[in-house]
């Protein structure tokens, strides 16, 4: 029998099956064929089920992968704000607030909407600036520049070794750089300094007024001053300034006999900014205590000429500074230092300071180190080498806070 033949008697003995259960019982016939029709949809239902398993745990599979990198990539997008990069310089964590900027940059003081922004300094190559968005104050230049100041503000931090320090620089090198001074002038980093300590500006509210240029006069002696193009020798520590108003004073002190810096500007109240010069060091002197202890008018401190590495004791050093709002130590050296007690106490206008490059390992007491820094909201204390217990007397800051 060939294939046609079996197939119609197949179906011939299909029929008459079919008619005899028909016959016989009609409701289980009906119940066998609803069977038969489920399972051939059935069968020819499950490769489509199959394939729709597969697509849908490829696209579970999809799904996860992108939101895994979304994930990553959103936390390793900088919290600052877009663009901010190279102005701000500490962030809040996860979100878009500036807290503290780079050098040149500023947080102005007078709009809420830019609050958290960095803005950029007025003067030209400014480090320090301070004020309102269109209205700042720059209160020292960067990159050993010497500021150029018209009655008691900086107005242009441009002085280079070819256009601004040719009364200065006796020599130059082919990239603009210093290589030998003038009289009167010393050389440093490839920049012409006045053979002075320091720069200040003191600040005097009426005519006449007589107020202290540094502290301790009996054990710190000014052997030369220059008040604009006035030159003092052997001036008095106390000096009475003719005219109200701020007054910008270069002051040399004979530091070959000096063997402490102990209290130097202890209580000078009208300081309001001090930049340093090189040739403020001397190698045997190891005591910084107290040094800016009570400049309650202090608000700028340029430290990026100041010579440490021999420095042991800074206990109290900025403490009572109480108008003083942002701090760069950046090129401080505290490798030797063992007492930073009360270092920064009560410095409650302090809303930012750099302590990255602190070198704290052989710091032995730090107690009440941040105490009443009622502004500080973050700190960052990473490169801070300490033990268990000196931490504990760095966090006296936030039980008092």
């Amino acid at each position: 029998m060939d294939n046609k033949e079996e197939k119609v008697s197949n179906l011939l003995s299909y029929d008459v099956n079919i008619e005899k259960r028909k016959e016989d019982n009609p409701e289980t016939l009906k119940n066998d064929f609803d069977e038969d029709v489920f399972l051939i949809k059935h069968k020819k239902t499950k490769p489509k089920k199959i394939i729709f398993f597969i697509i849908l745990l490829v696209t579970i599979i999809f799904g996860f992968t992108i939101f895994i990198v979304f994930y990553l990539n959103k936390k390793k997008k900088p919290s600052c704000v877009i663009g901010e990069e190279e102005k701000c310089k500490t962030c809040k964590e996860d979100s878009n607030e500036c807290l503290t900027c780079n050098p040149g940059y500023f947080i102005p003081n007078d709009e809420e909407k830019i609050k958290y922004e960095c803005q950029k300094c007025s003067v030209e190559n400014c480090f320090f600036c301070q004020g309102t968005k269109l209205s700042n104050t720059c209160y020292s230049c960067k990159y050993y520049l010497e500021p150029l100041i018209r009655k008691g503000k900086i107005i242009s931090c441009d002085y280079t070794c070819e256009t601004g320090e040719k009364e200065k620089c006796a020599t130059c090198s082919k990239e603009n750089i210093c290589s030998s001074c003038n009289d009167n002038y010393v050389l440093f980093k490839g920049k012409c300094f006045l053979d002075y300590s320091f720069r200040a500006i003191y600040n005097t509210g009426k005519d006449n007024q007589k107020i202290s240029l540094i502290g301790n006069p009996d054990i710190y002696k000014i052997s030369k001053m220059k008040i604009g193009e006035k030159v003092l020798m052997n001036p008095p520590s106390i000096y009475q300034f003719p005219s109200a108003g701020n007054h910008n004073v270069d002051i040399q002190i004979d530091l070959s006999q000096i063997t402490s810096f102990e209290n130097f500007f202890n209580s000078i109240t009208n300081l309001i900014s001090i930049s340093f010069y090189p040739s403020f060091y001397n190698e045997n002197i190891k005591n910084m205590s107290g040094f800016f202890a009570g400049c309650k008018s202090l608000v700028s401190i340029d430290m990026s000429n100041f010579q440490s590495q021999n420095i042991i004791n800074m206990e109290g050093m900025f403490e009572g500074c109480n108008l003083l709002i942002s701090l760069n130590l950046s090129n401080f050296n505290t490798e030797k230092v063992t007492n930073m007690n009360s270092m920064f106490e009560d410095c409650n206008a302090l809303s930012s300071i750099d302590l990255s490059y602190f070198d704290t390992k052989n710091v032995k007491v730090m107690k009440s180190m941040f105490s009443k820094c009622y502004k500080i909201t973050s700190l960052n204390l990473s490169n801070f080498n300490t033990k268990i217990w000196k931490i504990c007397l760095v966090c006296s800051w936030y039980v008092i806070l």
